[in-house]
Formats: C-alpha cells, sequence, structure tokens
C-alpha cells in the first residue's frame, strides 16, 4: 500500500507499507559413522524442520525544495519488524536397529528496527554541490530457544536479547574542474550494542566509532573514452538473526548454529575503471577485515561439533573485470568476465594455495517476429583456492520465453538450472578441524507468468527512498 500527496509545487510527502509472510517446511537425513576410544556406532538420523515468517516495513518520506536556495531537504521515519518461529524435530536409529526420539528444538526470534534520516543537499553557481546528513537506527531483537534432549532427558531454555543502535553523519562535495568531475567526503558512525541472557550479566557489550571516507574523480580522454578513479571505505553488517542465539541439530554429533558475537566487515577499495563508448574494464584492490565466513567450533565436553558463522581475520585480493555489451538487429547481449585472486586468512586456520579464478556471465536476449521475446543466461565460476577455502567450479544455465497475445496480455514461461547442477564443495581446516563437505541445493525452477494490463499506465513522479540502508540485515 503506498499514497502520495502533493502539497504543493516545493513540497510532498508519502507513506508506504507493504508485508510478507512465508511457511518453510523441509525434511532431511544423515547417516552417521562415530568412533569414540573403542566405541563405534552407525548412525541414521531422520529430521523435519517448519519455519514460520512474517515481515512488515513501513516508511514515510518527506521532500521539500528550496527554490530561493537551490537546496532540497528529505526526512523519514521507518519501522519494520520481522517474526519468525521454527520447530525442528529428529529421530536417531543406531546400528539398524529401531529409530527413536532424539531431539526437539523450537526457536522463536523477533525483531523491532526504528529509523529515521534527514538529508540536505545544495546547489553552487560555480557546479559545486554540497550534501549532508544524519541517520539514527534502534533495533531490539528476542530469541527464545527451547532444546529438548530425549536420549538424555534433558531439557533446557534460554532467552536472548540484543539492543542496537546507530548514529551516523555524513558530508561530501562535488564538482567539476577543468571538464574533471570529482567528488570527496566523509561518514561517520558510531555504533553500540548490548546483548544479554536472560538472569545473566551482560554477554556483549560494544562501542565503537568508524570513519568512511571517499573519493572519485572522473577524467574523460577523448569523446569516446572516460577514466574513473575510486577510492571507497564501506562495512557491511551481519543479519539480526544471525547475531542471535539458535541451534538445530542434525545429528548427535554436529549441528548449525548462530554467533552472537558476529562483528561487522570493513572493506577498503581502490579502483580504477576505462569506459570506452558502452564496454569497459575495471580493476581494483580490496582489503576486508573481520570478514564473515563460515567455520567450526568443537564442544569437547558434549562431544558437538558446530557449524557456524564467524569473522575471519583478512580477506585481500585483486579483480579485473570486462563489461562487453553487444546489439547486431533483433539479438542484443550482457557479457562480463573477471578474474579474481582472493585470499582469506586467520590464525585459527590453515591457509592452503592462492589462485586466480574466473566469473563469467552472458545473458542473451533474441527478439523474433509476433511479439515473440526468447532469453539465454549462463553464468558461472572456475574453482577457487583462496587460502581457507577450497571450492569447486559451478556453471548455470537458465532460459526464458515471453509472448504478447493480444495488446494488454502477455506470458513469460522460465526454466532456470537447464542442466540440474546442484552440487558444491567447500574444503577448508579451521580450529583442528577438517571438512570436505559437499551440499547439495535444489535450485531448479520452472514457472509460468500472466500478465494482463488494465487501461494505461502513466509515469509517476513519485520515487521512494529508502530511509534505513541496511534494511536487509532484517531477517
Amino acid at each position: 500500500m503506498s499514497v502520495y500527496h502533493k502539497i504543493n509545487e516545493e513540497e510532498d510527502f508519502s507513506f508506504t507499507a507493504n508485508g510478507t509472510s512465508k511457511n518453510d517446511d523441509f525434511d532431511f537425513s544423515t547417516k552417521t559413522n562415530s568412533k569414540i576410544g573403542e566405541e563405534q556406532n552407525r548412525i541414521r538420523t531422520l529430521g523435519k524442520s517448519k519455519e514460520y515468517e512474517n515481515f512488515i516495513n513501513s516508511f514515510l518520506n518527506y521532500n521539500k525544495k528550496i527554490t530561493s536556495w537551490e537546496a532540497s531537504l528529505f526526512a523519514g521515519l521507518q519501522y519494520s519488524n520481522y517474526n519468525s518461529e521454527s520447530f525442528t524435530s529428529a529421530l536417531n536409529n543406531y546400528n539398524e536397529t529401531s529409530y527413536e526420539p532424539f531431539q526437539q528444538t523450537q526457536d522463536g526470534f523477533n525483531v523491532n528496527v526504528f529509523s529515521g534520516r534527514i538529508d540536505f543537499e545544495k546547489k553552487f553557481k560555480n557546479e559545486m554541490k554540497w550534501e549532508t546528513g544524519a541517520q539514527y537506527s534502534s533495533a531490539i531483537a528476542h530469541t527464545d530457544l527451547d532444546i529438548k534432549n530425549f536420549e538424555q532427558d534433558l531439557a533446557s531454555n534460554s532467552k536472548y536479547q540484543l539492543k542496537e543502535k546507530n548514529t551516523a553523519a555524513y558530508a561530501q562535495l562535488s564538482g567539476t574542474l577543468m571538464k574533471i568531475s570529482w567528488m570527496a567526503g566523509v561518514r561517520a558512525e558510531n555504533t553500540k550494542i548490548f546483548g544479554r541472557y536472560e538472569g545473566e550479566p551482560v554477554s556483549v557489550d560494544k562501542d565503537y566509532t568508524t570513519l568512511f571516507p571517499k573519493a572519485q574523480l572522473s577524467i574523460p580522454i577523448d569523446s569516446t573514452k572516460t577514466l574513473n578513479l575510486n577510492y571507497g571505505r564501506s562495512i557491511s553488517r551481519p543479519d539480526y538473526s544471525s547475531t542471535s542465539q539458535g541451534l538445530t541439530y542434525i545429528n548427535p554429533y554436529f549441528a548449525f548454529a548462530t554467533n552472537i558475537n558476529l562483528n561487522p566487515s570493513i572493506t577498503s577499495e581502490i579502483a580504477a575503471n576505462l569506459q570506452y563508448r558502452d564496454k569497459s574494464v575495471k580493476l581494483s584492490y580490496y582489503e576486508n577485515s573481520n570478514v564473515i565466513n563460515y567455520g567450526f567450533l568443537y564442544n569437547e565436553p558434549q562431544n558437538l561439533l558446530i557449524y557456524r558463522p564467524q569473522n575471519f581475520e583478512k580477506e585481500t585480493g585483486y579483480n579485473l573485470e570486462f563489461l562487453l555489451p553487444f546489439s547486431s538487429n533483433f539479438w542484443s547481449s550482457n557479457n562480463t568476465v573477471s578474474f579474481i585472486l582472493n585470499k582469506i586468512e586467520d590464525t585459527s586456520a590453515v591457509i592452503g594455495d592462492t589462485k586466480p579464478y574466473a566469473y563469467y556471465y552472458s545473458n542473451h536476449v533474441f527478439k523474433l517476429k509476433n511479439e515473440l521475446q526468447f532469453s539465454l543466461t549462463g553464468w558461472g565460476l572456475t574453482s577457487r583456492n583462496e587460502g581457507v577455502f577450497q571450492r569447486n567450479s559451478y556453471f548455470q544455465l537458465d532460459l526464458a520465453a515471453s509472448k504478447t497475445f493480444i495488446k494488454n496480455l502477455s506470458c513469460t514461461v522460465n526454466y532456470n538450472n537447464v542442466f540440474r547442477n546442484r552440487t558444491f564443495t567447500e574444503n577448508f581446516e579451521v580450529s583442528n578441524v577438517r571438512s570436505n563437505a559437499i551440499f547439495f541445493v535444489d535450485n531448479c525452477e520452472f514457472s509460468i507468468a500472466i500478465r494482463y494490463t488494465l487501461g494505461k499506465i502513466k509515469d509517476s513522479i513519485y520515487k521512494e527512498k529508502e530511509v534505513n540502508e541496511n534494511s536487509g540485515r532484517i531477517k
């Protein structure tokens, strides 16, 4: 639902609210060969999991043009709520006997996020532009975890609360000097995080301030070529649900878990991009600290191996990227090829070889007669040796066809992952645990969409602006 109102020629406001609801049911099974001392067991585990998710998002925008100053003002408020309930049950069969109840896990998670933002923009007669603004967000997340272990006749319940506040301010100046466009700016962010289990002292207490400078230069070489130089520092924060408490048992010795101590990842990047008409080549170097990947934690008293997200110390890499679009009569295509050298390091891990790998993407659209359009998209990765992690190569082919039958009626058919490639391998050694994992992902999809347009759609001058730039974390 959206409401837009134009107050006058210089002022307008809008209100938008939307929501989604989703249910996920899936079954899993594992085979485990265990040897602890002289005791050996072959264990088959059957499990069922159900999850219910609800998301509500609403925000208010206000825009005002200050004509006498050649300036504009934006203010916005946003409220979001995400709620999920999951239930998992599992049965074990030891040494080809009978299936007996193993565990039941019930996990409830809820997060409320409130955000406010204000931006001011001022243009000067010499084509310079000044931009400044501030943003505030506050999040409160609750997790309620119940675990019943039938084999050990144990039951536990824990409640965890996370509070996070982010305050940010930014300023940047841009302009043109001798046909060279430039921009320089800085953003400062302060973050406060408190986490506590019910009835216990504070488990997480963080308070830090970080600066994020950025600079850009755009240098025209001639009428067809432009050189762009960029430097920037950015932050990527973990999802709220990743920093809550959560645990899902796969078998008696292995479980997936979340990590309440996750820190955000900080990225510094410098890049040069040469644009020639619609084609370009870009070379960049980046450094990431506290990069988030999955690793292992071994709980020796419980003889339990936990697979969870964690912060690795450092990631560095080079990326050489080519963008090569093509168009001729009824055929058009967009093509991307990247050559990447990436290395992930951590003192808890064994560092393996680092070798370059490639990412490729190619989309082709054929516009045929009688309003028929056919699309073919292929993308993939070569095998990757990235220091800590070694991963396999992958390729996927997607097909689509669309047809307009009458003026307002169209039909689109999609078939993704035609070759049904769904196997991923990942090898690493972290915290004295060696993993040679194979993941099977069912991402094949066939869909049909029919669209009928009632009347003529007018172009709208209404453009929504996101208040919370980290909305993707609300899950």
